[in-house]
């Protein structure tokens, strides 16, 4: 049988990436779509802003089952209304606006699983 391209679903998933893996993205989705390729490293820089020297593990990956996710959200309801009860303890969002969250229970309830973060020092 002749080999044939496979489709994305028809990957073997991975659990985490390395800073050199590739990530397959599409581009100008306005427009004439193109597919392309980026290294995890730039994907990373890309979305959090910051470079990664090391590898970092988005999802379920890691031990603790915590997740990073990113939004628009600026309450800790809009964080709960984006994320619902996925993700464990420990997970994080980081907003947009500049504010960043930490679940700290899984109560479902957006006042008590949602903490932001906050500091009252320079650092």
């Amino acid at each position: 049988m002749a080999d044939r391209a496979k489709k994305i679903s028809e990957l073997t998933a991975a659990n985490s990436a390395a800073n050199t893996d590739y990530l397959l993205i599409v581009t100008n989705t306005a427009g004439t779509a193109v597919t392309k390729r980026i290294n995890f490293a730039n994907a990373a820089a890309s979305v959090f802003g910051v470079g990664c020297n090391t590898t970092l593990s988005i999802g379920a990956a890691n031990v603790s089952g915590a997740f990073v996710y990113s939004g628009n959200a600026t309450t800790r309801l809009g964080v709960n209304t984006q994320v619902g009860t996925a993700g464990s303890n420990g997970s994080i969002y980081l907003s947009t606006a500049g504010k960043i969250y930490l679940k700290v229970a899984a109560t479902g309830t957006a006042a008590t699983d949602w903490q932001r973060v906050t500091t009252t020092s320079v650092d």
